[in-house]
């Protein structure tokens, strides 16, 4: 266990005050899919069709926002078999996922959401390769609204 010994040293003779770092944990890497785009999963669960916006998507698995009335029945290990995933038009399949997180979070328009973290669980070659295509794509919209300029308050 690292001590304060470990800890970087300022040159007044302090410990440096450091941000920590993040850490990717996951085998693959999420990246975020914006609001309004036709990501989602429909699946049924207690007897009724469900259909969640996809929050997230990696290469191993998918994070689906969820009501909390929803995320009820979302609990962690459960198995959702027959879950139709579409990731914009023309790519979509089938497969099955398992629930391994759930996390609450606060938004401004629809109050309190869950983001359910899913692993997929039987994804075929076909599957795979729309999921790829999809990840590709989100990464490049990510480092296009990165590269975007933004206009600051002064120059108005």
């Amino acid at each position: 266990m690292p001590g304060p010994s470990s800890l970087p040293i300022a040159p007044d003779g302090s410990p440096e005050n450091v941000e920590p770092a993040f850490v990717q944990r996951r085998r693959y890497t999420r990246v975020p899919a914006p609001v309004g785009l036709p990501f989602m999963a429909e699946f049924t669960l207690g007897g009724r069709l469900r259909v969640l916006g996809v929050d997230d998507l990696a290469r191993g698995g998918i994070g689906l926002r969820a009501s909390p009335t929803q995320a009820t029945l979302l609990y962690v290990g459960r198995r959702l078999p027959r879950v139709w995933v579409e990731l914009g038009s023309g790519r979509s399949f089938q497969t099955e996922l398992e629930v391994r997180s759930r996390r609450l979070l606060q938004t401004f328009l629809l109050g309190q959401q869950y983001v359910v973290g899913c692993r997929f669980t039987d994804l075929s070659a076909s599957a795979e390769t729309i999921v790829e295509h999809a990840v590709a794509e989100l990464e490049r919209h990510q480092n296009v609204v990165a590269a975007a300029p933004t206009e600051s308050l002064e120059n108005q």
